[in-house]
């Protein structure tokens, strides 16, 4: 269920002018490209509206989390993305050159972004821990 609270708290202000700035880019996507005769640009603006409504619904789904579930399963995590990388360091699909990406069916995925994302979790973890504060941390505890 969505709560009250979060319909009250949401910076509508901000959604609109990304949304915007959004709307702006498919013009000029569209503006740009539609009279080049190559297919390969014609559905440039349709891509980009897809694009905008993957991250809406990311974004509906980002809204719906409860960020502390993150601060709980931080390292593990963290431990996941780091096996993920392994793997990928073994077994991945070489493309263009580097062992980058791991294809699940037909999703090509690049688990170097999600270890983006999981390393500033678990810092995020580490630091609110009160050792920062206190200053008992040392080289060791960062690795």
């Amino acid at each position: 269920m969505i709560d009250r609270h979060l319909a009250s708290n949401f910076n509508w202000l901000f959604f609109l002018i990304c949304l915007g700035i959004s709307i702006l880019g498919v013009v000029i996507i569209y503006s740009a490209n539609h009279a080049r005769p190559e297919a390969f640009f014609r559905g440039l603006y349709i891509k980009q509206i897809y694009w905008i409504g993957y991250g809406l619904v990311a974004m509906l789904i980002a809204l719906a989390l409860d960020y502390r579930w993150f601060n709980r399963y931080a390292y593990l995590i963290y431990f996941l993305t780091l096996l993920a990388l392994t793997y990928v360091l073994f077994y991945g699909v070489v493309v263009s050159g580097s062992r980058r990406w791991l294809h699940i069916g037909s999703i090509s995925i690049q688990v170097s972004e999600f270890a983006k994302v999981s390393l500033i979790i678990v810092l995020a973890k580490y630091f609110e821990s009160g050792k920062m504060m206190s200053g008992q941390y040392t080289l060791k505890d960062l690795l």
